[in-house]
């Protein structure tokens, strides 16, 4: 029970703060888009990759709330939250970006997501206590 708990606040704590950090790095970015050294393209831009990177900070709320309830649907949404930033940093990292540490980052995520690859540590987190 107590191994339990340990790892649902573990993990529920790891994905907050992926969660955090991603919307903060959001509003950032867009604190500077009223900036009159951007060009209309950076601006554009900035509301792309806000638009792209809100979606798996939702799914990241979501999943630590799930997480936090051991609802199936909890693991589902922070998987898929670490799967799409593992694309997004792969496929910047393959296009050349260079703003990005790419492998720390990539080291970071498959920790995020290795709780739920491992079919037992996935049961621990989904299961009702007894």
């Amino acid at each position: 029970m107590a191994k339990r708990k340990a790892l649902i606040v573990a993990v529920s704590v790891a994905h907050f703060l992926a969660a955090i950090i991603l919307l903060a790095r959001t509003g950032a970015v867009m604190s500077v888009i009223q900036s009159p050294a951007l060009s209309p393209e950076s601006v554009r831009m900035i509301w792309i990759q806000t638009a792209i990177l809100s979606v798996p900070a939702l799914l990241l709320l979501v999943g630590v709330v799930g997480l936090w309830l051991a609802r199936p649907w909890g693991w589902m949404a922070a998987a898929l939250a670490d799967a799409i930033l593992v694309g997004l940093v792969i496929g910047d990292w393959l296009l050349g970006g260079q703003r990005v540490d790419h492998v720390p980052v990539l080291a970071i995520l498959v920790v995020l997501l290795l709780p739920f690859l491992v079919p037992h540590v996935r049961a621990l987190l989904t299961s009702t206590p007894d």
